[in-house]
């Protein structure tokens, strides 16, 4: 039996494999709100929101969380804005605020799901995805009040937007060692370096996702994520 290693999931941003010499404009669409005019809860407000309903806090001793379980607005979430605006009361305690206004949204799964229904946004500079970088929120199924919150989101540091390997020279490396290529995504890897992230449509090793660096003129391989056989 065949079984994939957990892949990141290749969203919205793909480039079309011409040749960029810096970072894209972004295209997402700003938020309909400012961050900080939001209202910001404290752990105490959550705790009395829930009404001595168990709320779990990870890390469970943190200043800051990167995990709410438990009720943290009593707006009914519609839509992904609204996911977003929920999520912005709770910016400081997770400290996501500058982060938030970098996401798009990935995934949006059915309201009528009895387990309740997700937002999943990615985080991305420019059209850059940041790899691993991601903000659940869950809602429930039938309130639609969100009740769950996960964020793996990333403070970076300036990124220089020179690319000195293009797609196409990425591209053309991964089918030589690995198979034939799908379109190369331009994601920012390993907190700050600029990657090509390639997926091999038709393999011939093990490999079926490879990150070929985009600042190094050689294409170093920074790192691929390969197949199992059980």
């Amino acid at each position: 039996m065949k079984r994939l290693i957990p892949a990141a999931i290749l969203a919205a941003g793909l480039l079309c494999g011409c040749v960029r010499s810096e970072v894209p404009e972004s295209s997402q669409t700003a938020l309909s709100f400012s961050v900080d005019e939001v209202e910001q809860l404290s752990v105490q407000d959550i705790m009395d929101m829930n009404e001595g309903s168990e709320v779990r806090f990870s890390p469970p001793d943190g200043e800051t969380y990167f995990l709410i379980n438990g009720k943290f607005s009593k707006d009914r979430v519609k839509n992904a804005d609204d996911a977003l605006r929920a999520a912005a009361g709770v910016a400081e305690i997770m400290d996501i605020k500058e982060q938030l206004p970098q996401l798009r949204l990935a995934e949006e799964s059915s309201q009528s799901s009895k387990k309740g229904y997700n937002y999943v946004f990615r985080q991305y500079i420019g059209d850059a995805r940041v790899v691993g970088a991601s903000l659940v929120v869950r809602c429930g199924s039938e309130s639609g009040i969100p009740g769950y919150i996960y964020s793996t989101l990333k403070k970076l540091p300036e990124i220089d937007p020179e690319i000195k390997f293009t797609a196409e020279q990425a591209a053309e490396l991964v089918r030589d060692r690995y198979g034939e290529p799908a379109e190369p995504e331009l994601v920012i890897y390993s907190q700050e370096r600029l990657a090509w992230c390639i997926e091999v449509k038709s393999m011939k090793t093990d490999v079926y996702i490879a990150y070929i660096d985009a600042k190094d003129p050689g294409g170093r391989v920074l790192g691929t994520e390969q197949e199992i056989i059980d």
